[in-house]
């Protein structure tokens, strides 16, 4: 692709921007998190940036920038830069990404290639402009393997992240999604993943930053015995606000979805929660799950959780459950009795409800730095 044809798209995603209204806080999308939030009328190329990108690891792969990939890979690239991938709900947001991003991550994986090192893509944001737009595109070909780190923060205003992932017929992905922004910054991400015949994929979103953070994770399982694991956990303090949203869409027959997402939160803090597991009519012989547990370590602390089925086809095995609800005291009597201090004990049950996910980190330099977040909150 010519830097004129980007440049003519680029030019167009402003036009969509100026006559797409802004979406009603009264669609259930942004009914209890206002999308003026985000502030995009005062949005314009000038004033926006891709954070700074820093590659690392993927032996064997294609890691390129996403500029250098759109001028050696237009083929895969091509499809992921234009408007309409989203609902409308999102539409403005795609727009101002599409048309200011830079920077950015370009991850191809050739087929049969099994990437032994983790491939770590690292945003930092860092204020200089109001709004941050990082763009990440993935490709794994038939066969492929590997494990991709893509992690947010620095300083940051307005952040708005997309993420494409494709997964080819028995390709294999373990992806790991981080948000730690500052807690006066504005931060959403939406991460689209399509599966192939047999592909595998297990992915893990751990969100501790932001004022305001918006996501929306969808996973396709687009072919024939597809698999996809999801796994997040989500830990706020202060007056932190999360809205949160997970998709399981199967679209083929005998494919499994399972989804575990875990959240914490102190002082003020609040959290919603929506999944949504959807299976097509022609989608039989399907088994998806869903499961949200919310920890509440204060009194003003809030947790709204709305797990959904929509299942059109009979031959499936499907269930979903979420709860609420502070410290186990028992748990916390049984590790009194054997001496150990209240805070003490508190911090350990907090840091056993998140170290299922922490632990699966592959590098250790993340693994403290976020545990060191959550000891630091941990206590009741």
């Amino acid at each position: 692709m010519t830097t004129a044809t980007l440049d003519v798209w680029r030019e167009e995603s402003l036009k969509t921007l100026e006559k797409t209204a802004d979406p009603a806080n009264i669609v259930e999308t942004w009914r209890r998190m206002p999308f003026q939030h985000w502030g995009l009328d005062r949005f314009s190329a000038e004033n926006a940036a891709g954070p700074k990108v820093t590659l690392e690891g993927g032996a064997g792969a294609e890691v390129l920038t996403l500029e250098e990939a759109v001028a050696a890979k237009e083929s895969f690239v091509l499809p992921t830069l234009k408007t309409g991938l989203v609902s409308s709900d999102f539409l403005k947001f795609e727009s101002v990404s599409i048309a200011a991003w830079s920077g950015g991550a370009f991850v191809h994986v050739p087929k049969g290639k099994k990437i032994e090192e983790p491939i770590r893509i690292s945003f930092e944001h860092d204020g200089s402009k109001t709004f941050q737009l990082p763009r990440v595109v993935v490709f794994l070909e038939e066969g492929a393997e590997a494990t991709i780190v893509e992690e947010h923060l620095g300083d940051a205003s307005a952040s708005l992240a997309f993420t494409r992932i494709e997964l080819a017929q028995n390709a294999s992905l373990r992806y790991f999604y981080t948000q730690e922004l500052p807690k006066d910054a504005v931060h959403f991400s939406h991460q689209h993943v399509a599966l192939g015949k047999d592909a595998r994929l297990d992915h893990n979103s751990i969100i501790m930053g932001a004022q305001h953070h918006k996501s929306e994770l969808e996973v396709l399982l687009n072919g024939r015995g597809a698999q996809s694991d999801l796994r997040g956990v989500l830990f706020g303090s202060e007056d932190q606000f999360f809205d949160p949203h997970t998709h399981q869409l199967h679209r083929a027959s005998n494919t499994m979805s399972d989804m575990h997402f875990r959240v914490a939160l102190r002082d003020k803090a609040r959290s919603i929660y929506t999944g949504l597991i959807r299976i097509e009519k022609d989608a039989v012989d399907c088994e998806a799950y869903q499961q949200n547990k919310n920890l509440l370590l204060s009194d003003g602390a809030r947790a709204d959780s709305t797990p959904v089925l929509e299942i059109l086809p009979d031959r499936v095995a499907c269930k979903h459950g979420s709860t609420a609800g502070p410290v186990d005291k028992n748990q916390l009597f049984y590790l009194a009795a054997r001496g150990i201090p209240p805070a003490e004990a508190a911090e350990m049950l907090v840091m056993g409800f998140f170290e299922p996910i922490l632990e699966r980190l592959p590098f250790e330099d993340m693994r403290e730095r976020l545990r060191a977040v959550v000891a630091a909150g941990a206590q009741i």
